[in-house]
């Protein structure tokens, strides 16, 4: 390849065409970045919003509870049922979309939760509890003799009914059962916190392979900057210096026009064509 110009152009382009190359590679890591942020970020705060409704759900079947058993409110049962449902619904809608790991424990989620109902559902305030039991029949008569003919024993078993401790009763039934299903909200969001590693590695691999391009870019465009500097002082710079040096001392002290420096293309076609001009300028003052 011939020409300055076109040395000079093919350097600066190679530049634009490396940018341009590293800027689209770079967008479309980067629109995967996004992508998979947008994914990562979408199921944490999907988890995070079941795991919230179960423990609002959760929350509210207890207080319903602590009415039903410590106050003595009966009609709060319908609350019970109410947050029975929303734990439900919550589990059915986590359930979709999620892996094996996730599944099973919210499986173990919905078997407590079921627990919890029917303790809720079969809780009384009173209990009909055995207090007394005897048998009757024939005996002897009032003159001690006996009777003739002996009728079969009658079993007559009294049952009365019994105020319930509701507070011990919470404590020692419903209580273990609430912070086991506790326990198991934390387990499922421990679990689904696990589940996003994988994605939060891949996010980490896209982020380094959005950087990388305009890292490397970089370093080869500072390096063509580098060469490009050189080669421009070597080639165009240096010996624009010296011809003007040399022109300077024939035109102020009529020294000879001499350059000692490397020349290429149009700078060395132009010092030749000085060179020319001077000598052909001699040659004419000495035929005059």
């Amino acid at each position: 390849m011939k020409g300055l110009g076109k040395r000079v152009t093919v350097a600066f382009l190679s530049v634009v065409a490396l940018l341009t190359v590293s800027g689209v590679i770079s967008l479309f890591e980067l629109s995967n970045l996004s992508a998979d942020t947008g994914k990562v970020l979408t199921m944490s705060g999907s988890e995070m919003k079941v795991a919230k409704g179960l423990l609002s759900a959760a929350y509210n079947h207890n207080r319903a509870m602590i009415d039903v058993a410590i106050l003595g409110d009966e009609a709060q049962k319908m609350a019970c049922g109410k947050a029975a449902k929303a734990i439900d619904s919550q589990i059915t809608s986590a359930r979709k979309g999620a892996s094996a790991a996730v599944v099973a424990s919210l499986d173990s989620l919905a078997k407590v939760a079921v627990q919890l109902q029917q303790l809720a559902d079969g809780y009384s305030s009173v209990v009909k509890v055995k207090v007394a039991e005897a048998t009757m029949g024939n005996g002897a008569d009032s003159l001690g003799a006996k009777p003739a003919v002996k009728s079969a024993a009658t079993a007559v078993v009294e049952v009365v009914e019994q105020p319930v401790d509701g507070k011990k009763w919470f404590k020692e039934n419903y209580e273990p059962a609430y912070n086991h299903f506790l326990k198991l909200v934390d387990h499922y969001s421990t679990v689904a916190e696990t589940e996003l590693a994988p994605h939060t590695e891949q996010l980490s691999n896209n982020a380094y392979r959005s950087v990388m391009p305009v890292l490397i870019s970089l370093a080869v465009m500072i390096a063509i900057v580098l060469m490009l500097y050189y080669f421009l002082y070597i080639y165009a710079v240096k010996p624009i210096v010296g011809i003007n040096k040399a022109l300077s001392d024939y035109l102020s002290f009529k020294l000879p026009y001499k350059t000692k420096v490397t020349m290429i293309d149009e700078v060395k076609s132009l010092n030749d064509n000085i060179e020319h001009l001077i000598n052909a300028s001699k040659s004419n003052l000495k035929q005059e």
